[in-house]
């Protein structure tokens, strides 16, 4: 069974998560990767759940992501302390979408980009283009901690240590599936502790 059944907005999970958005975004597989994008050495936050499908935490959110048939389908959840007011759903699918336009860079077009890059640069004629790895626009804090840890260590340990940061300093956003997840600590929290 997939995590990803459709969900009205507002359910109630476990811990006080409720489910804030969900929807989805048309891209293609050559233009998004989500597997190496969010797993490739970036971010250190997303965890594939089952087959091509990834949780991780975006800012207040946890958020479920799986690439398939062309689409981009999400589920953002959270804690309800932290639920912004709209006034309809799709005032929420238009916030959380664009939180991941931005967060993927989606308005660059990968493939128009690369074959720019072809026609400029003979050296990307005879290399291996990565198809679908984006850059993440990632919170600049959380990109310098992660790059602070990365010295000598690999994937899995960077990854344990941000998570070890996240339940010792961040706000606790709430329980999904039995694992708990937190919030980016702020750079006061680090500071003050």
């Amino acid at each position: 069974m997939s995590l990803l059944t459709p969900l009205a907005p507002t359910s109630t999970l476990s811990n006080n998560l409720i489910i804030y958005s969900s929807g989805s975004i048309p891209i293609i597989a050559k233009e998004l990767n989500l597997k190496q994008t969010v797993l490739g050495g970036q971010s250190f936050r997303w965890i594939e759940h089952n087959l091509n499908e990834f949780v991780g935490v975006l800012g207040q959110y946890v958020v479920r992501l799986q690439h398939q048939n062309d689409n981009l389908r999400y589920t953002f959840f959270t804690n309800s302390e932290y639920e912004k007011t709209f006034s309809n759903d799709n005032d929420r699918r238009v916030e959380t979408a664009l939180i991941l336009h931005n967060y993927f860079q989606l308005t660059i077009k990968l493939c128009e980009t690369f074959e720019k890059w072809c026609k400029i640069d003979s050296r990307f004629r005879k290399g291996q283009i990565p198809i679908g790895v984006r850059i993440l626009a990632q919170q600049p804090l959380e990109n310098l901690i992660s790059f602070l840890c990365s010295s000598n260590n690999n994937i899995q340990r960077i990854s344990k240590m941000i998570k070890i940061l996240c339940e010792e300093y961040g706000r606790k956003i709430g329980t999904l599936n039995g694992m708990t997840y937190y919030q980016f600590p702020t750079l006061g929290k680090f500071y003050f502790r």
